[in-house]
């Protein structure tokens, strides 16, 4: 807790309230701890910064691709979706539940514009509608 509090205090002393780039938009550029960094004269972090948050949103998309083939899979075995949904490898993995799970959210990405913040959004609601769904 004391590193969450101290490192928004220090942002808070660094990034200035007044700022034309804080909070204009939802992108990751705009967050107060990229103005914060870049204001220190930091050219790299930044960048680091955004990996990490793309490799969470990737993360929390494989997490929620697991989970919806897994639920595919047992709701089979129940017999409420179609039965090919139980089809395992040969080591137990469900292939035909994750690659229809892979391919229902891929397909999703069809109907969105080509700019990054909009697939940015996309990604980040998609994993949470579908954590929610699942749970």
């Amino acid at each position: 807790m004391a590193i969450y509090f101290l490192g928004s205090l220090i942002v808070g002393m660094i990034c200035p309230s007044d700022s034309d780039r804080l909070g204009k938009s939802s992108t990751a550029s705009s967050s107060p701890f990229v103005i914060a960094i870049e204001n220190a004269g930091i050219k790299v972090l930044p960048h680091i910064i955004n990996g990490a948050i793309i490799t969470s949103a990737l993360s929390a998309a494989s997490s929620d691709l697991y989970t919806t083939s897994r639920s595919l899979h047992t709701l089979s075995l129940q017999g409420v979706v179609p039965k090919f949904f139980s089809l395992t490898s040969k080591s137990g993995v469900p292939y035909v539940a994750v690659l229809f799970s892979w391919l229902f959210g891929f397909l999703a990405f069809l109907g969105e514009d080509s700019s990054a913040q909009n697939v940015f959004e996309f990604l980040v609601n998609l994993t949470g509608l579908s954590g929610i769904l699942t749970w």
